[in-house]
């Protein structure tokens, strides 16, 4: 079911991709570079040959992460298809924003308002954007949307261990100077657990981890700085997501 939908989202998303494109992406989603692949193979609008665009893909160096792997592992398949992929760090995310046609992420989770919860950077992306004018995409199955409205960073139901403030006794987080738990998620989404709807919703403790270090962390990006969420069932405005979570639901 999982493949079908990413299969569905490509077939949508590929139009938002033309010749001459650069896309900005990151992160490991699969649905993300399924409709890259997609968009690869795709006839141009001309009907010769296929699209030629360009892809910045945003990877940490200090990482070695299962997303990572994934980003590799989609990078790798778009160089072999002829679409020149260049990697930067996210601190040169603002640097390569002039040069960007629009930016594509995957999802965590999607939320009642249309907000996205995902790797942390992509609030960081998104706000980048918006300033300079460039359309934000959130690609995403619908089985990731989520009974979840959260306000602000801090109410994502899961801990996390970002801001770590320490002095030369140790960390204030813990009186012992021990790092607390915090979950670990992967980019294609708390959806792909087992009790994923809860697991945004609450159920953090369950999927209590180890303390992550920054990039296996999530933040969440408000609907004002998301273009259009594209998934198996079309492409949908923010502001639609809490209708479809009522078809879901009831």
């Amino acid at each position: 079911r999982a493949k079908a939908a990413r299969e569905t989202i490509a077939g949508f998303g590929r139009h938002f991709i033309r010749d001459g494109n650069t896309v900005l992406t990151n992160g490991g989603s699969r649905v993300v570079g399924s409709l890259l692949r997609s968009a690869a193979e795709s006839s141009n609008d001309r009907g010769r040959g296929s699209i030629r665009f360009r892809v910045i893909y945003v990877v940490s160096p200090a990482s070695h992460t299962s997303n990572e792997s994934e980003s590799e592992a989609n990078i790798q398949a778009l160089r072999e298809r002829d679409i020149p992929v260049a990697t930067i760090p996210p601190t040169a995310i603002a640097y390569c924003m002039d040069m960007v046609t629009s930016c594509f992420v995957g999802a965590e989770g999607v939320v009642e308002n249309g907000g996205v919860v995902n790797r942390l950077g992509t609030l960081q992306m998104a706000t980048l954007a918006k300033a300079a004018g460039k359309p934000f995409y959130v690609v995403s199955e619908s089985h990731k949307f989520v009974r979840l409205y959260p306000l602000g960073q801090q109410d994502l139901g899961i801990e996390q261990n970002i801001v770590d403030f320490k002095t030369a006794k140790g960390s204030e987080n813990d009186e012992n100077g021990e790092q607390r738990g915090a979950v670990s998620p992967k980019d294609e989404g708390v959806a792909d657990m087992d009790g994923s709807k809860d697991a945004m919703a609450g159920n953090a403790s369950s999927t209590a981890a180890p303390a992550c270090r920054p990039e296996d962390a999530v933040d969440y990006t408000p609907p004002h700085l998301i273009g259009g969420i594209i998934t198996e069932s079309g492409v949908l405005l923010p502001s639609a997501v809490s209708e479809e979570l009522i078809k879901i639901w009831f």
